[in-house]
């Protein structure tokens, strides 16, 4: 019988999420089930949803048992959903959430790098694709493979108190764990024993904080454009019964392809006066998010 979730990592994109489920993951008496964002509760993404009934769902979690403290799971666009903080409130009222921030300006920027790579983009210089929001509001200039073009909204993307504030209004503040990327990415042992205390872990001593989710790139844009779009019938109905034989459904083929055809690649810097443009753009953001943190972040007005 599957368990059930007791912590979600909610958001925000590029904020780390991918490296603190791994660190978590890590843990003996927590349960991280291997696929990172089910989405399952943003049924307002239903193109980036992987499971649409509430039992395939639980069934992530099929392997967890009653020696795991820790149950959970991340997917970063709870953040951005409508709809997610609610739902996660009603089913799981006494969830323990973790809430993530980082610079502005360098989380767009990298979200700019995460759209690419999901094709979701197709303008590579990230001042340009800034300013094509206007545009792309009003509908054009799509990339044809974009699922969401809401997502191209890098403004609105990165004002994250506006969405953390859905979870804060319903979760009491105990069950929700603020976090800086810049603090998991400077001490991360920390971070880390700060976050198995809340999720009522004991230490562990022996973890890997290795670097997670580097900036990405393509080797070739046509193979994943081509992995990213459905078989043609003709070689679907051929390859069928080669694939039954060997275990391999589509959907795997599709992702040992994409994997081998990534490669680490450094991310382009912003231009000195376009790095200010965004700095202003997201002063205030940054001010709230200080109300909303505690903390002082002046050195993200720079």
């Amino acid at each position: 019988m599957s368990r059930h979730p007791n912590f979600f990592i909610v958001g925000a994109h590029k904020c780390g999420t991918s490296a603190l489920f791994d660190y978590i993951a890590q843990h003996p008496l927590a349960f991280c089930p291997d696929e990172k964002e089910p989405c399952f509760f943003a049924y307002d993404y239903p193109e980036l949803r992987g499971y649409y009934t509430y039992e395939d769902y639980l069934a992530l979690f099929a392997d967890a048992n009653e020696s795991h403290i820790a149950v959970g799971e991340a997917s970063p666009v709870y953040f951005l959903s409508k709809v997610a903080a609610g739902e996660l409130h009603k089913h799981y009222p006494d969830a323990r959430l973790i809430i993530m921030f980082r610079n502005p300006v360098d989380m767009v920027h990298s979200f700019h790098s995460q759209m690419l790579i999901t094709l979701n983009e197709d303008q590579p210089d990230f001042e340009q694709a800034w300013r094509m929001q206007d545009e792309r509001m009003a509908g054009k200039n799509i990339p044809h493979n974009c699922r969401v073009p809401e997502l191209l909204q890098y403004r609105n993307v990165g004002r994250m108190s506006n969405y953390a504030q859905a979870f804060l209004e319903l979760f009491p503040a105990e069950q929700v764990r603020l976090i800086i990327f810049d603090d998991l990415k400077n001490d991360p042992r920390t971070v880390f024993d700060d976050t198995c205390a809340y999720l009522d872990l004991p230490i562990l001593t022996d973890v890997d904080f290795r670097i997670v989710n580097a900036n990405r790139a393509h080797k070739s844009k046509l193979l994943a454009r081509l992995t990213d779009r459905p078989l043609p019938q003709s070689i679907e109905n051929a390859s069928a019964a080669l694939k039954r034989a060997i275990g391999l459904g589509d959907a795997k083929i599709r992702r040992a392809i994409s994997r081998r055809n990534i490669v680490v690649a450094p991310r382009k810097e912003l231009s000195p006066d376009f790095r200010r443009e965004l700095v202003a753009e997201f002063s205030d953001e940054v001010s709230r998010l200080e109300t909303l943190t505690g903390r002082n972040l002046q050195h993200w007005h720079h």
